[in-house]
Order: structure tokens, then sequence, then C-alpha cells
């Protein structure tokens, strides 16, 4: 009887006690899993309750935060799961109200920095990755993070506008900073630069400027033609001398713009293209002195092989000096005259006569007439006896 009583008591006082309960009638667990029965005391690390069953899973630094913390009123169900309710906005509401966008219950601390700014209007790239964050956010040591422009000149005005090598200013420089500049440098190197009006390739593919852009910084109206940057290279250059020789100015006739060697002139595009040895020939051979109006005639670079030439002794015969008559540009010799051309055509003994046999002396203005060199056979004829009987000098009759 005294059990019942005591059992009757004790949901007695259940009852009220659950009636008073200070988290509210939708906290449906058991006191049990969270309270000591001894002492009613909340010891964390004895709690069974899962929080993960509220749809907040705690995690990191909540883990180990005292409940009252989250839960002022006790009455559970009106706590907010919004970083907000709990954590004041030191931001100033200039990055937003999510905070897991940048934080995580592990730490305030952001470890993720390039990360995070990739989602931006602005990923952090080249020089903008190591600096200091305070150069672009002014409100940095407030932890206040305003809306920056993104436009370059929006921060670097100042190195435009101070720039003197060369002056950005004065030369009139597009504002738009990657037209010349990389984001993704660590440096202001002009890398991305255009110069497609002006292909830097071969020996122009130089990575000082300046070397073509030397008078004040000037950028714009530089000629582009070869002499007007190599007019020092033309003239000191004498081997062959440009100057005495007359070369002309448009280097690309001789040079290409991936070195100045080997030089490869087109003698074809002149009056005297090479053939035959001339082609091995070295230029100063014929070009000692001048390139420009250099005779094409043969005996004017050939007049010592022409007074030399004994086989057959070219200057005591008489011999044309228009040395194509005879030789070609391959080599003196073999030479082939062709006599026909003459007038008188080498047929039967004519054919295999030494040249001296008629030519003693002299190779043009012969008669072709037999008797100019055939006298002696006809006066010492006697069989018959041509001079006796008075047989004609006309030897073919």
């Amino acid at each position: 009887m005294r059990r019942l009583s005591f059992l009757i008591l004790f949901f007695i006082v259940s009852s009220f006690s659950s009636a008073q309960s200070p988290h509210g009638e939708a906290l449906k667990t058991d006191c049990a899993e969270c309270h000591n029965p001894v002492d009613w005391n909340v010891d964390l690390k004895q709690v069974k309750f899962d929080h993960s069953t509220t749809g907040f899973n705690l995690i990191g630094q909540h883990t180990t935060t005292d409940c009252i913390s989250c839960h002022s009123t006790l009455k559970f169900d009106l706590a907010s799961s919004q970083c907000l309710s709990c954590h004041q906005d030191i931001h100033q509401n200039s990055v937003g109200s999510d905070c897991q966008k940048c934080h995580t219950p592990n730490s305030w601390i952001v470890t993720n920095i390039r990360e995070i700014h990739e989602e931006s209007r602005f990923p952090l790239l080249g020089s903008h990755l190591i600096a200091d964050c305070a150069q672009c956010h002014s409100g940095y040591q407030n932890l206040y993070f305003e809306q920056l422009n993104v436009d370059c000149m929006a921060c670097h005005q100042n190195d435009y506008n101070s720039t003197t090598s060369p002056n950005h200013a004065a030369a009139g420089f597009s504002t738009e900073c990657q037209d010349c500049h990389s984001i993704i440098s660590n440096n202001w190197a002009a890398e991305n630069f255009n110069h497609e009006f002006f292909p830097l390739v071969g020996g122009h593919n130089i990575g000082n400027c300046f070397s073509c852009h030397e008078q004040g910084g000037n950028f714009s109206g530089l000629p582009t033609d070869c002499y007007s940057c190599h007019r020092e290279d033309y003239e000191q250059v004498d081997d062959p001398n440009h100057v005495a020789g007359n070369f002309p100015t448009d280097c690309t006739q001789c040079h290409t713009i991936f070195g100045w060697e080997p030089a490869n002139f087109d003698h074809n595009l002149t009056q005297f293209p090479l053939t035959g040895a001339h082609t091995s020939t070295e230029c100063a051979s014929c070009h000692s002195q001048t390139f420009a109006g250099t005779p094409t005639v043969c005996v004017e670079c050939h007049q010592d092989n022409f007074n030399a030439t004994l086989d057959p002794n070219h200057s005591s015969l008489g011999i044309s000096t228009d040395c194509q008559v005879c030789h070609n540009t391959t080599a003196w010799i073999p030479s082939t005259f062709t006599h026909s051309l003459t007038g008188f055509e080498l047929i039967g003994q004519h054919a295999l006569a030494e040249c001296s046999s008629c030519h003693e002396g002299i190779t043009t203005g012969l008669s072709q007439e037999c008797i100019s060199c055939h006298q002696e056979d006809f006066n010492l004829s006697t069989n018959p006896n041509h001079t006796a009987l008075s047989i004609t000098t006309d030897c073919q009759t």
C-alpha cells in the first residue's frame, strides 16, 4: 500500500515538473539525456542528446560551447541556425550575412582567401595574390570590406600618372592597363602589348623596348623601314663598304629579320644574273670598289685573261674581246667557236686544220677566197702545171 502511494506521488510530481519545464512544451526529450539526476547540472561530456537531430550539427568550437550561449531563453526551439543570431556582424554588412562563405565552426581565421576571392568579381592573380589586403581595402583595419571598383585605374591611377619611362600620360597611353600589362604577372613588364603592326620576331624579339623607342619615350609615329633604325649599322659596315659601294638602303634586299649574316642578295634581280663560275666567285672579285654601276661586259673583268692567253694568242691575233663568242660562264676551256657564223663553214680538211694555219696573226678581215691561203699550193702544182697553163685560181672549179 505504501509503495502504491509512493508511485502515485512520483507521477504527480513528475507531471507538475513537466508542466513547469523552462524548455517549453516543444521539447520532448528525456531530462536524463542532458541533466544529472543528482544535482540537475549539465555535464557536456555526459550529455546524451544528439544535436544533429535538430538540423544543426555541432562541430568545431560549437561542441565545447555552453548551451546557454546560444539558448539564452532555454526554449531551444526558439534558437535560430543563422550565424548572425549569435555572432555580431563585425564586417558591418560589407560581405553579406552568410558567415560560412569565409569562416568555419573550427575557427574565425580565414585560410582560403584566394579561393574566396575567386568566387568574387576579382580573382587574385599575379601580384594581387601576394598583396596586403589593406592596399586595396582601406577599411581593412576595421574589418570593413567595402565593394571596390575592379577597373585597374581605380587602384593604379597614381602608377599611371607617375610612370615616366615611358611617360604614359604624356604619350596618351590607354588607361586599360591590361592592353599592355598581364594581370597574372608579378611585375609591370609590358607582356601583353599587341605589336602586330610591326611583328617582334627574329632580331626584333628584344626584351628592352627602349632599344627602338629611345627618343624621350616616344612610342608613336616611329618609322618602320630598316634604315631609320639601322643607319649606323649601314654606315659602319666595311666588308663590303655599303656607303662606298652605294648599296641600297632597303636592307631587306640582302638581309633578313633573323640576322645580319648571312646576307642573301639576289643577283638575278640585277642586269647581270649569276651563272656558272660566277655563282661561286667572291663578290669582291668583281666589286672591288663599288657595287652600283659595275660593267657587265666580260672583258671589263677579264682583260688580264684575254691578254695572257697564248693558245691562241688573243692579242696578237686580234681576236674579238666579246668573250661570249667562244666562251661561257662555266669555264674558259673548252671554248666553242661556231665558224659557220662567219660565212665560211669548216668542212673537209678545213675542219681538221689548226686555226693558226689560216689565222696568222689576225682573225677578222680574212679573205674567203681559196687562193688567199693556197697560193703556194697553186704555184707548186706541176701535174698539171697550174701556173704555166694559166689555170684559174678559183680552186673550187
